[in-house]
């Protein structure tokens, strides 16, 4: 189970934000919401509260950085790790992004702390806290060299024998965790499997409310100057999510070919339909890039990169309001 999660210079996130699920001394309907594992009393439910784009969703997606890492290494030196770090100050581009998670599995409490960006990690360390014992111990800490881009595992006193497992050393590339090198070696190490199992099976993917496609409407409603701009301007400042303005640009793309065939054979397709791709086989879309005040000044950031709560402040500033 997670005890707790750290992540920083992550999406909205700039200093280190810290998710909790140790109970507190309140033992109020314990028997409901807390389980008690060794010493510690962890909850079984967390809510998360907080203003419009105060950083909610990005806590959430920040846990999908944990599995990212260890379940799906990069195949390549070259491939990119994928994630967005701290938009809204360019300086924030040169430091690493800092991920402590705290968990237990197999009674050992362990905790893995990682330093990286878009391109290499940097740095690693697992320790292990078996239950009973009174210290924790190293279990491994990783250090990268920056100029050869080159790592070295340095393996605590009980796991020292894993030190002439070559193949792991081998398949650990620049971009890739230990964990990630071991989900590419032929080696065996339980422990190290065991955690792998244990992420892999519980910490699942973020579920999303239904998508109703309101953003691509209240966009056209907007690019055919059906809704005016400069009012959804106002509603999104009024709402104090920081965003400061929006553009809306335009872009057109080729209907691939195998679709247009299918369209043009399927006998319930409407005939203005099959009409309109036979004289414009092309489709337009509308990109929404929403404006924040950074550090450097404006800063662009896609509609897809905000929170949960400023795209719905968007999608339903289409909703015509009554007037006297």
């Amino acid at each position: 189970m997670i005890l707790d999660y750290t992540i920083s210079n992550f999406r909205s996130i700039r200093e280190a934000q810290t998710l909790s699920f140790e109970a507190t001394s309140d033992n109020h309907l314990e028997d409901y919401y807390v389980v008690k594992i060794d010493k510690y009393r962890i909850l079984k439910i967390a809510t998360i509260l907080g203003a419009n784009a105060s950083g909610k969703s990005n806590i959430l997606r920040a846990f999908s950085l944990f599995p990212l890492l260890m379940l799906n290494p990069c195949e390549t030196k070259s491939s990119k790790i994928g994630y967005d770090q701290f938009a809204l100050d360019n300086n924030m581009e040169k430091e690493y992004s800092k991920m402590i998670i705290n968990f237990i599995c197999d009674n050992i409490k362990y905790r893995y702390e990682i330093h990286f960006n878009n391109d290499i990690i940097k740095y690693e360390l697992l320790q292990a806290h078996p239950f009973g014992e009174i210290r924790a111990h190293k279990v491994f800490e990783r250090i990268l060299d920056i100029d050869t881009t080159l790592s070295e595992i340095k393996w605590g006193n009980k796991y020292s024998s894993i030190g002439n497992t070559r193949d792991l050393s081998v398949n650990l590339l620049p971009n890739r965790t230990v964990f990630g090198s071991f989900q590419k070696s032929n080696v065996n190490i339980p422990w190290m499997k065991k955690i792998i199992d244990w992420a892999d099976s519980y910490i699942l993917p973020i579920v999303k409310t239904s998508e109703q496609h309101l953003s691509d409407y209240t966009s056209r409603l907007l690019s055919n100057n059906n809704i005016d701009k400069e009012q959804v301007k106002m509603l999104l400042r009024t709402a104090d999510i920081g965003v400061s303005d929006f553009v809306l640009k335009k872009e057109i793309r080729d209907i691939p070919q195998p679709l247009i065939e299918l369209i043009l054979k399927d006998d319930s397709a409407p005939e203005p339909l099959k009409n309109k791709v036979m004289d414009d086989p092309t489709t337009e879309d509308i990109n929404v890039k929403m404006i924040h005040n950074g550090a450097q000044g404006g800063v662009e950031l896609d509609f897809n990169e905000e929170s949960n709560g400023t795209k719905r402040y968007y999608e339903l500033s289409s909703i015509p309001t009554k007037t006297n």
